[in-house]
């Protein structure tokens, strides 16, 4: 069934997440062109694409009978609004390609369309200091957007790194520090550790590693 016609039976749309989970593919490309499709083989998998098209209402089924012992079938929804459709049904029900399903949905929402060399420009010499959604503000975009565009560049993302990495990477360790840590090591926990040599619990366990102690084991103090 189309949108105009109605909404496919809620089973059926659990069924097909399942499947597209498995078989199916999404791809977003440059001008905001997208293919949402499901590939089969032989005259069953025909028969159930063909099924899908019928009940989607949406799309088209092509086949590639090339380097294949059986001719490959595919169900293919070309059309943006198509598309965005079959997601909206799909998303809520998916569970291995859900991030990519709502990733390209976000990408296809931002009705600005595709970026701009000045907005390129932007991410590139801002990827590594600006999140995502900073940047998307910074620029009136959808994350998504911003997201898809560092993914094909292959750019890095920012992250901000937490409190404790900050702080353990800020301050070296002197021998004092070490001799201490090793000593009450078993005797105290990360946290009271922490403030004894003002820094993190984080950094405490991390050192703790480096040192070769953090192997022991503190489960009998909880047992005495």
């Amino acid at each position: 069934m189309s949108e105009i016609n109605g909404t496919p039976h809620l089973g059926f749309v659990c069924w097909l997440a399942g499947f597209f989970d498995g078989e199916g593919s999404i791809s977003a490309s440059k001008g905001c062109m997208t293919k949402l499709q499901l590939a089969q083989s032989g005259d069953i998998g025909r028969k159930v694409l063909s099924s899908v098209k019928d009940t989607m209402g949406v799309g088209y089924l092509v086949v590639d009978c090339k380097n294949h012992r059986l001719p490959a079938w595919r169900w293919v929804v070309y059309r943006k609004e198509d598309v965005k459709w079959v997601l909206n049904l799909l998303i809520p029900h998916l569970m291995v390609k859900k991030i990519r399903a709502q990733e390209v949905l976000e990408y296809l929402n931002d009705t600005k369309g595709r970026l701009g060399r000045r907005e390129a420009n932007f991410i590139k010499f801002n990827c590594a200091s600006l999140s995502m959604g900073e940047m998307a503000k910074a620029l009136n975009r959808n994350a998504g957007t911003i997201r898809h565009f560092l993914k094909k560049h292959r750019l890095p993302q920012y992250r901000r790194k937490a409190p404790d990495a900050l702080l353990y990477t800020a301050k070296t360790w002197d021998r004092e520090e070490d001799t201490i840590l090793t000593r009450e090591y078993l005797a105290k926990t990360s946290g009271e550790l922490g403030a004894l040599l003002n820094r993190s619990p984080h950094s405490i366990r991390a050192r703790a590693r480096i040192l070769g102690i953090a192997t022991k084991s503190k489960a009998w103090r909880w047992h005495r």
